[in-house]
């Protein structure tokens, strides 16, 4: 008798997904050179909103050095400090991120992915509505609690949700 020949399942027949490397808390401009030579193709990049727009706390012209980066998550610290519609704080609003982020990064091909703390802020009620192909939002925090946000706020497009969970010392948690 014959041996047995594997079923191909529905998972054995879906073409491969991409596998991210993402450099985190890349905060200096050594960093962005650090993590690109080490093989990563994502940076996490912690970004703030200021009256004359967003900043990091490297200059931000790496992506345009001739490394491949594949997508770019923007860990978003304070998503409602301004107001799109005040012309004196229009530039530091989440609308004006999406925007530079639109122009900057998606016209090289790279995806963006917006980081949030939580559901329940202007900013995310602004994007989550209006994300295109290569958008999606993350949500940090235990499983629950983000499939709960998720799920009670709207983003209904699952292939737009990203969560994460992160810590700055993972054993000392675990202990």
């Amino acid at each position: 008798m014959a041996p047995a020949q594997p079923t191909p399942t529905k998972r054995s027949v879906i073409s491969p997904r991409p596998f991210h490397v993402i450099g985190h808390r890349v905060l200096v401009k050594q960093g962005v050179y650090d993590a690109l030579n080490s093989g990563i193709n994502a940076l996490e990049i912690d970004i703030t909103a200021q009256p004359e727009g967003w900043w990091a706390d490297h200059d931000g012209n790496a992506l345009s050095r001739g490394r491949t980066t594949s997508f770019v998550w923007l860990e978003i610290k304070n998503p409602d400090a301004f107001n799109p519609f005040l012309p004196g704080e229009r530039n530091g609003s989440i609308k004006e991120l999406r925007n530079l982020a639109r122009k900057v990064s998606q016209t090289h091909g790279i995806h963006v992915l917006y980081g949030f703390y939580y559901t329940k802020s202007n900013a995310y009620r602004s994007l989550q509505g209006k994300l295109n192909s290569p958008e999606a939002i993350n949500l940090n925090g235990k499983t629950q609690d983000a499939l709960q946000g998720f799920q009670t706020q709207g983003l209904s497009q699952v292939e737009k949700r990203v969560m994460s969970h992160g810590y700055f010392h993972l054993l000392f948690k675990v202990r």
